[in-house]
């Protein structure tokens, strides 16, 4: 077996271990997060700046500027309005949203928002996104 052999093969178990490691994250973050509901530590309605929050990663004002990334993109049916101020379920919209990456994007406007057309703007971003992930992939 040469060198570059043996290279490739501890490449392929290091991305395997990643790969459970992120498996496992996920499951720890989604067990967590079913524990703080639970125990009512996440409210049931929930602002943009609070869901913007408890997902981390995501900066509140491209949230805000950029409505297919917020909890529900523009479906109506999944915010409302209370106290004047636009509001988020917490086990309808944003327990899902919390799991969104770029990865994922086109999968939650599609199938969990109903976005049935999605604009050739936002299709450029996904596609270089799409392409960004999979080169990290590879």
């Amino acid at each position: 077996m040469s060198n570059v052999d043996l290279d490739v093969k501890v490449l392929m178990v290091q991305q395997e271990r990643e790969a459970r490691d992120i498996q496992e994250l996920k499951e720890s973050i989604s067990k967590i997060l079913s524990a703080l509901v639970d125990r009512n530590e996440i409210p049931e309605w929930l602002t943009l700046e609070q869901a913007v929050k408890l997902k981390g990663g995501s900066a509140l004002n491209t949230v805000k500027n950029n409505i297919w990334l917020r909890p529900g993109a523009i479906n109506p049916q999944l915010h409302r309005y209370c106290g004047g101020r636009l509001v988020y379920n917490r086990d309808e919209v944003v327990l899902p949203w919390l799991r969104v990456t770029d990865e994922n994007l086109r999968d939650y406007l599609t199938h969990t928002c109903g976005i049935s057309s999605i604009p050739a703007e936002l299709e450029a971003k996904l596609r270089k996104a799409e392409m960004r992930i999979g080169v990290e992939n590879a």
